[in-house]
């Protein structure tokens, strides 16, 4: 089925554009950037599909350091043991965990401090982990662990 739209002229266009624009402002509640317009669109759709709005957004205050925390804690170990080079099956579960949470919690991070936050190499290995854990997600994984973590930080 296709639908067709009457072509609009150009005046239309700026004004539906305009008054779109000004409901952006009022709902940013701030100045508007690119960035500020992209997270305010994501939210709106987000909602329109019946998803939950961001934390991140409910919690604008939620410091790296709590959600590594209790992360950690969530899977048995120390934000010490996240941090570290070592690697096992444990504790980069831990890891892609511990980078969802805080891309999902704080999206205004860009990916390579939260690399940092981690002491990984770049956003290559952020993309990485949030790829895996979205995997672990829809295969029914680690839904006790984000439990725990959803107490912890509420």
């Amino acid at each position: 089925m296709t639908y067709h739209n009457p072509p609009l002229d150009a005046t239309e266009v700026e004004a539906r554009l305009r008054a779109y624009l000004d409901q952006l402002v009022l709902l940013a509640g701030g100045p508007l950037t690119v960035w500020r317009v992209a997270r305010v669109v994501m939210e709106g759709l987000r909602l329109q599909a019946g998803a939950p709005a961001y934390a991140s957004m409910a919690e604008p205050g939620l410091s790296p350091e709590a959600v590594l925390e209790a992360t950690a804690q969530a899977h048995g170990l120390t934000l010490a043991d996240i941090r570290r080079r070592q690697r096992s099956r444990a504790l980069n579960a831990a890891r892609h965990h511990a980078l969802w949470e805080l891309r999902t919690r704080r999206p205004d991070l860009p990916l390579t401090k939260l690399a940092a936050w981690l002491n990984r190499k770049d956003h290559a290995t952020v993309i990485h982990s949030l790829k895996w854990f979205n995997k672990a997600i829809t295969t029914g994984q680690y839904a006790t662990e984000r439990a725990h973590v959803e107490r912890a930080l509420s």
